[in-house]
């Protein structure tokens, strides 16, 4: 299962969508709220599916039960493309079977920004928790093939500048569901003010 997939998706998906309506003024415009939202659910989407995939999962010992209930808690720090860091702290609960290649995995996590920037256009747009954003997953896999849609979603609140000189506060609540067997994924947000609605399917 290839969950890593999703986050290239969910970059797509967020530079095609269409507004349901016109969101109230922010300091913010329309393609910087996205560009923002672009990186935050790329980034969260990634930190996720790589904590979630089988391998990266720390079983416990000594167990003989089939399926093996686990606990993991895992953080990582990244750089962002123009400075600053991005922080990642992890809790992930499930059970595997490694023998049949199935698992069932949920995941609740921070993502915490600290002057974390982005080039957008000829600006750069600078992101710092307030104090982060959380974000929760789900996915699960039956004889090595997704048997439930992944989920992910993150909300909350984030201080931002940008270099022409704004600053302020953004609110940010984004849903995202990937159904592999309908090849289907939606995703529903507000960012910034401004309201998000996208259904792509594949083949």
């Amino acid at each position: 299962m290839k969950l890593k997939s999703t986050a290239a998706l969910g970059v797509a998906l967020l530079t095609a969508c269409s507004s349901d309506g016109a969101g109230p003024e922010t300091a913010l415009s329309r393609t910087e709220a996205l560009a923002i939202a672009t990186a935050i659910i790329t980034a969260g989407e990634t930190a996720a599916s790589g904590t979630m995939e089988p391998q990266s999962i720390e079983l416990p010992t000594g167990i003989d039960a089939v399926p093996v209930e686990f606990t993991h808690q895992q953080t990582s720090s990244h750089p962002c493309p123009s400075g600053g860091l991005v922080a990642f702290a992890v809790d992930v609960t499930g059970t595997v079977d490694e023998e049949v290649g199935s698992f069932e995995v949920a995941l609740d996590g921070t993502q915490t920004h600290d002057q974390c920037a982005w080039p957008h256009q000829d600006l750069t747009l600078t992101v710092s928790g307030d104090p982060h954003l959380q974000f929760a997953a789900t996915a699960a896999v039956t004889n090595g093939v997704p048997s439930a849609p992944f989920t992910f979603s993150v909300a909350g609140a984030f201080a931002f500048t940008t270099s022409d000189g704004r600053a302020g506060e953004c609110v940010v609540s984004i849903d995202a569901v990937t159904d592999f067997a309908l090849q289907r994924r939606t995703l529903e947000a507000q960012v910034c003010g401004h309201t998000l609605s996208q259904t792509t399917t594949w083949s």
